[in-house]
């Protein structure tokens, strides 16, 4: 049954997706250009509590625009179906958790950033290329690890944030991670056989 309901909701995501490899620029409003662009713009409106508060936002939305767009790469480059459904997987998740981080940032008067630094995009771009003939071991072991620390980051913000929304919101998205990091384990077993 879990099955099925993360198979039709890939399917409801990937229908909404506008995703590719080389521009995974999601269409959203209120939001700064980049990364750091949203951290001054929270620094100038918020009081030391808040910038942590906010702080954590951000950073997670933007680790989380980082996991859409190697996701987004890893669907093009992956030779095997099962990786192919990992990464759609992977954006499936991220996207949900983006949409209501989106709706908290909305909420609190965080301001996000509207697209993936373009470091990280270039990041994304040398290593998918370096790694392509191994890609789809690399990037089932790479889902892996990220969302290992995925996980402690939403748990350090859920416990270090002040806001309760905040720290709630981080506490209530970590089963999402959990069944993702099932997915890839279970993915990165398949590849050993």
């Amino acid at each position: 049954m879990l099955k099925s309901f993360i198979h039709l909701v890939i399917v409801v995501m990937m229908v909404r997706l506008n995703y590719s490899c080389t521009n995974a620029t999601p269409d959203m409003d209120k939001r700064a250009n980049d990364k750091k662009a949203a951290e001054e713009q929270n620094n100038s409106k918020f009081d030391r509590i808040g910038k942590q508060d906010a702080s954590y936002v951000v950073d997670i939305y933007a680790r989380e625009l980082y996991e859409m767009e190697f996701a987004a790469c890893a669907k093009e480059m992956a030779s095997r179906q099962d990786v192919k459904a990992l990464s759609d997987t992977v954006i499936t998740i991220h996207n949900l958790i983006t949409d209501s981080m989106k709706e908290l940032a909305e909420k609190k008067g965080i301001t996000l950033p509207l697209q993936l630094d373009q470091d990280k995009v270039d990041e994304i771009r040398k290593t998918v290329e370096k790694e392509k003939e191994y890609f789809d071991q690399y990037f089932t072991d790479k889902v892996v690890t990220d969302h290992k620390d995925i996980l402690k980051l939403f748990q350090k913000a859920s416990d270090d944030a002040n806001d309760a929304g905040i720290s709630n919101f981080f506490s209530s998205r970590q089963e999402q991670l959990k069944i993702l990091l099932t997915r890839a384990l279970q993915t990165r077993e398949r590849l050993k056989e």
